[in-house]
């Protein structure tokens, strides 16, 4: 294994300079989307090309559909030292350990699957590869700080193009004051294309004291809150975060590798025009809500 600190130099420039992200060009004949849909029951199967309204750059666009089920997954995992995700938030350090423990035993020998440590520097602990993984909580203790926007810059670095369905895992508590990448690097780099970005998120607690103005507070009001760029760069790649303080930990990494295997793609003839096209993915059934890429580029 390369140095960790020479990894992460490599990684960095890599991702600024955008040269291993899948990207369209101004000869694609095809634009293929990957496209999960939900409801309140969950994931939602057996939509026909019909139900869907796919819009380019605000044109009405003709679809065909392919329904893929129990899809084989490319995953790089990404998490933070234990001890960096408890001083932030110490009451969700333990879900967020469970649930990393459960993606790993929910993974089959048909996926590939590598890991990163998002320390400071991160290090990669397992390269892209086929075959399950063993990893446990013990692999994710060396270090007390996280470097999680570095970490996702290196995941990023080990996909290549295919056709098998990909996405980065990022266990992380939303807080980086280590890494040498910044957020707006990393958001411009995602928009350009690859893999969805999903985000297993200890939620930063936040107490805002209320009363009269001027005077003596009255009381507190407390929550959880997902840092926005957390949510932006998640809702770019057609991602999502989850918030493993809503429920069992184990269910929802289950309902989470259920959505990634259960997708649509959607495919249609690539419009004239280079630069960003935004996208927008609808369905007509009631009460399902499509979550695909914001867009693409076209150089």
């Amino acid at each position: 294994m390369r140095n960790a600190a020479c990894i992460i130099a490599a990684l960095v420039a890599t991702v600024e300079a955008g040269i291993q992200q899948p990207k369209f060009s101004s000869e694609t004949a095809l634009v293929r989307l990957i496209v999960s849909v939900n409801d309140d029951n969950g994931t939602v199967r057996g939509l026909k090309n019909s139900e869907f309204v796919v819009t380019d750059n605000g044109q009405k666009q003709l679809v065909t559909v392919d329904e893929g089920k129990d899809a084989p997954l490319d995953i790089m995992v990404v998490a933070q030292p234990k001890q960096s995700i408890s001083a932030t938030s110490p009451e969700q350090a333990a879900r967020m350990f469970n649930g990393l423990a459960s993606l790993f035993t929910r993974f089959q020998d048909t996926d590939r699957i590598g890991v990163i440590l998002a320390g400071a520097p991160p290090a990669r602990l397992r390269a892209l590869q086929p075959g399950r993984v063993s990893f446990d909580e013990q692999s994710f203790l060396n270090g007390d700080y996280g470097a999680p926007f570095d970490a996702i810059a290196g995941a990023l670095s080990e996909f290549e193009v295919s056709d098998r369905r990909q996405a980065l895992i990022a266990f992380t508590a939303g807080v980086d004051f280590r890494s040498s990448l910044t957020p707006d690097v990393l958001a411009q780099t995602v928009k350009r294309g690859g893999p969805a970005l999903i985000f297993v998120a200890a939620p930063i607690k936040v107490e805002t004291q209320f009363g009269p103005l001027g005077g003596p507070a009255r009381g507190v009001v407390s929550g959880w809150n997902f840092p926005v760029a957390i949510r932006a760069l998640a809702a770019t790649t057609g991602g999502l975060t989850v918030d493993l303080g809503r429920g069992d930990p184990q269910k929802l990494i289950s309902d989470l590798l259920d959505r990634l295997r259960t997708q649509y793609v959607v495919a249609y003839a690539a419009p004239q025009g280079k630069g960003w096209h935004a996208v927008s993915v609808k369905v007509t059934k009631r009460g399902a809500i499509a979550t695909s890429r914001a867009g693409y580029w076209v150089d």
